[in-house]
């Protein structure tokens, strides 16, 4: 079996590795303090993204996305996990699910996204359900040709700054999971949507995690993302893909440490000596200069 990696992703991993050594470690140390990057500085990091052909690059070619394998996808992880969570994401790994998008949602959904003048959210976590979709709690009916969405989402990645949310919300509460859900698209200009506040992850910061509210928030069909009813599929397009790159991530993070560690290790000095030398002998009292045995 080769296990090599073949040139091309090479390639795009020395890309990745630039990008993360010019643009994303000098905001390091500031972000850090600062808890925070600033929108603007977020908007170019990824537009530079954009330039160097790495945004989307976790998504199909036929929707404008790089169309990476799952390897290349890992390889690109593994170099982001060697800075920070928050400036990891100016990198472009976009959720999965946008590639659902119907033509007619082009031009004003997935397009924008994809050229960074846009972000986007996944809202699938709430109070009460993260990993077990059972207890997802936000509803949405459909009364008068439209969708009625009620519910809250919370600890959702770029809440704070995204323009728009994937959501998923029950449908068919009395259907088997697979067929219990729709994801939709809602605007943050929605009078409906209301962001309520930001949450802060240990060791994340500068990463925002949002909570927002959806009261009586009215959408159309044409925000419908995929199916009706279809939405599980939509919401698996996300999750399997962003495993493996987070896969990628903590291999980077975990390499990352060791280097520090190493470099830490032949700097410090600890009763008297440099670590990894042997210290000096300790000569015996009784063989002190001056002194004789009894």
């Amino acid at each position: 079996m080769d296990l090599a990696i073949p040139e091309e992703l090479q390639m795009v991993q020395r890309t990745v590795k630039r990008f993360v050594d010019q643009e994303l470690r000098p905001l390091e140390r500031e972000v850090e303090e600062t808890d925070r990057i600033a929108p603007e500085v977020d908007r170019a990091l990824r537009k530079k993204s954009v330039e160097l052909g790495l945004y989307g690059h976790n998504l199909p070619e036929g929707v404008g996305g790089g169309g990476l394998s799952t390897l290349g996808q890992a390889l690109i992880g593994e170099e982001l996990g060697r800075t920070t969570m928050a400036l990891a994401s100016t990198a472009g790994f976009l959720p999965g699910g946008v590639r659902f998008a119907k033509p007619n949602q082009h031009s004003w959904f997935l397009d924008p996204i994809l050229r960074a003048d846009k972000v986007v959210a996944y809202a699938l976590t709430e109070p009460d359900a993260g990993s077990d979709m059972e207890r997802v709690a936000t509803r949405a009916r459909r009364e008068n040709g439209r969708w009625i969405l009620n519910g809250t989402k919370q600890f959702i990645s770029n809440a704070e700054h995204a323009d728009f949310m994937m959501v998923v919300a029950v449908t068919k509460a009395s259907a088997p999971l697979r067929s219990r859900f729709t994801m939709f698209v809602v605007e943050r200009e929605n009078p409906g949507y209301r962001y309520v506040r930001s949450l802060r992850a240990m060791g994340w910061r500068g990463h925002s995690l949002g909570v927002f509210s959806l009261d009586d928030c009215v959408v159309d069909d044409d925000h419908v993302l995929g199916e009706v009813d279809g939405g599980f599929e939509v919401a698996m397009g996300h999750i399997n893909a962003t495993r493996i790159h987070l896969s990628g991530r903590y291999l980077g993070m975990a390499n990352e440490l060791i280097e520090l560690a190493v470099d830490y290790s032949k700097q410090r000095v600890a009763f008297g000596a440099q670590c990894g030398r042997s210290p000096p002998p300790r000569v015996p009292a009784d063989a002190a200069p001056g002194r004789r045995s009894a």
